[in-house]
């Protein structure tokens, strides 16, 4: 099995296929774009209408044509590079090779969270990073109390007849 998936089709019987009234399915849209049948139709859109020549359409299809085959053999070539190298690790005659951490992988605050031994006593907080009750009981409660001192105090006059 290669990688990418090696697709062999008759680039010129998909376009008369679909130049006849066919409706792909997704899988066979998609695979018909990887191979550029449907570029090709695109381009005998714009040869139909005037855009450009045929000759001109025919110069743009090899070019994507050359430069995709050129991205799938890169592609194929970098794979065979992956096997043979993991073949060679595997039978040992090459150490494995660590990769590189990228900046976007853990920090080293996540690397100290892991390695953390659980057996020490922990470190006391500052005071200026730990949150001080002062504070929280400064803040007032709910908005009701601040209308409940707004409004006017009733006296209680039932007891005082």
């Amino acid at each position: 099995m290669t990688k990418p998936a090696t697709i062999d089709i008759d680039r010129m019987k998909a376009y008369e296929w679909l130049t006849n009234g066919a409706e792909p399915t997704e899988t066979v849209n998609a695979i018909l774009r990887f191979k550029g049948v449907l570029y090709y139709k695109h381009l005998q859109r714009g040869v139909a209408k005037g855009s450009f020549s045929a000759e001109e359409a025919e110069v743009k299809f090899r070019a994507w044509i050359d430069d995709k085959e050129s991205k799938i053999a890169a592609r194929v070539q970098a794979t065979s590079e992956d096997k043979k190298l993991r073949a060679a690790q595997i039978s040992g005659t090459v150490k494995k090779v660590e990769k590189k951490k990228d900046k976007s992988e853990k920090s080293d605050k996540d690397d100290e969270l892991l390695n953390v031994n659980l057996d020490e006593k922990p470190t006391p907080v500052s005071e200026e990073a730990a949150p001080s009750e002062e504070v929280v009981a400064e803040a007032p409660e709910t908005n009701n109390t601040e209308a409940e001192e707004n409004a006017p105090v009733k006296e209680n006059t039932e007891g005082e007849e």
